[in-house]
């Protein structure tokens, strides 16, 4: 069996980076010589007078590539009530009609078999089905019998052979190791060699076909050689496989800790900033009280400071809501006219918008403003004029920051010396999008021109 030699080289393809050659050689020799000093149990010619499609496992299960289970339910009702449905998938034609044959007691000749598509939708061929009962028929009908049925001429083999091995060796693998067996697929048919006659050979040549750490594996083989010198590679692996779990459990150490302390800090943060925060709400409420008695400049200082102390008090409520629930973010929406919340916005930074349809949505228009205005600074700090606002309200909600620049790769960044203002607070680009992420959207970047767009869905 030398021929079969150049087949096994293709097993190569299956092994590590690491493993022997001489591994793959005794394999050869082992596969080899157990082919030459055993039987065949099937010849090639016996498994190639029937159709591969039939004698796999899958030929017995439910054809739910092509069908659905109302198609299998109208077929189960034409059992049922011997009549053909109105309306009913073409590719059930030949099934509704041999059912039909079968209730009405037609009988059904063997150049329908042969005419028609051989497995039935259900599972099964239709000679399976229509054969079941009969105890004299023709030998020609066996070519239309499935591998499981106990009437084809194979089951008697099908039987020694587990459904995955069978399937394994039809698809055209060399080998499979069954618990009391080892099976052999070669260009003549199968062979079947008893684990007592294999074991000693395999031994004899230092090599384990089942082994718990392979150097390769083809089919369900896990082939390794059993040489000391290869029990030191093992170890030694074992060894570094070891320090690198070390490793690695003390990189997830130190990130978890990083973790930690970053919460702790907001933590703190938080908390530290009520007292101030609350202390700064009551002096904002005794300026309210004398609102009318100030003059233009101080009630303009006033709605600002009074902008100031909202906006730090919702950022110190969303903080808290991270930290009380940081896995389960519930984000608070609120209702409003989305017209209104643009102006807000952009009349802040004196740019125009556009938007296709005025409407009152339900959003998170804190974490968008965030979003917006962070956006909006960025593009007037590196974009160029004109800078727009586009808005769409469909399915989604569409904010997109345009402007007449060019946004630049990332080594361009990195290789420019341009100086930031000093007084960008922007939150990031990358944070951005981590805020879309956490409220259910995304950020999309378009380059040429720039365009930032926040998306939303409604």
């Amino acid at each position: 069996m030398t021929l079969l030699y150049p087949i096994f080289l293709s097993v190569s393809l299956f092994s590590s980076s690491t493993h022997e050659p001489s591994t793959l050689e005794s394999w050869l020799d082992f596969y080899n010589g157990l082919w030459n000093e055993s039987d065949l149990v099937i010849t090639q010619n016996s498994i190639a007078q029937y159709p591969n499609q039939l004698l796999i496992t899958n030929a017995q299960y439910p054809d739910f590539e092509h069908f659905s289970w109302h198609d299998l339910e109208q077929l189960s009702q034409v059992i049922q009530e011997c009549k053909a449905p109105d309306v009913y998938n073409p590719l059930l034609g030949s099934a509704i009609e041999f059912e039909l044959y079968r209730c009405k007691n037609i009988p059904i000749p063997y150049s329908w078999f042969l005419a028609h598509e051989k497995i039935h939708p259900a599972g099964g061929t239709f000679a399976d089905r229509y054969f079941e009962n009969v105890k004299t028929y023709d030998n020609k009908v066996n070519t239309l019998f499935s591998g499981d049925n106990p009437s084809h001429p194979l089951n008697d083999i099908f039987k020694k052979i587990s459904k995955k091995g069978r399937d394994a060796l039809l698809s055209g693998y060399r080998a499979w190791l069954e618990p009391d067996a080892l099976w052999l697929n070669g260009g003549s048919g199968w062979k079947r060699i008893p684990n007592n006659k294999w074991q000693p050979f395999a031994k004899k040549l230092e090599i384990s076909i089942n082994a718990n750490q392979c150097n390769f594996r083809y089919s369900n083989l896990c082939i390794a050689n059993n040489k000391p010198e290869n029990n030191i590679i093992v170890l030694f692996s074992t060894i570094l496989s070891f320090f690198l779990i070390i490793l690695l459990g003390r990189t997830l150490y130190l990130k978890r800790k990083q973790s930690r302390d970053k919460r702790f800090i907001l933590q703190l943060l938080t908390h530290e900033l009520r007292t101030p925060i609350a202390s700064l709400g009551m002096t904002v409420g005794l300026f309210r009280q004398e609102f009318d008695s100030l003059n233009d400049n101080s009630q303009n200082a006033l709605w600002r400071l009074i902008e100031d102390y909202e906006r730090l008090s919702q950022l110190t409520d969303a903080s808290k809501s991270y930290l009380s629930s940081k896995y389960n973010q519930k984000y608070t929406y609120q209702k409003a006219n989305i017209k209104d919340w643009l102006e807000y916005n952009c009349e802040q930074h004196n740019i125009n918008f556009n938007l296709d349809e005025e409407k009152t949505l339900k959003l998170p228009y804190y974490w968008l403003t965030i979003c917006l205005n962070n956006l909006i600074i960025n593009a007037k700090q590196h974009g160029k004029s004109p800078i727009i606002i586009e808005v769409t309200t469909q399915d989604r909600l569409m904010v997109i920051v345009k402007d007449s620049g060019n946004f630049p790769y990332f080594w361009q960044r990195k290789s420019s010396n341009q100086v930031l203002n000093k007084n960008n607070m922007g939150i990031g680009l990358s944070l951005v999008s981590h805020l879309m992420e956490h409220i259910g959207g995304k950020v999309i970047l378009k380059r040429h021109p720039t365009r930032l767009i926040l998306e939303l869905p409604l």
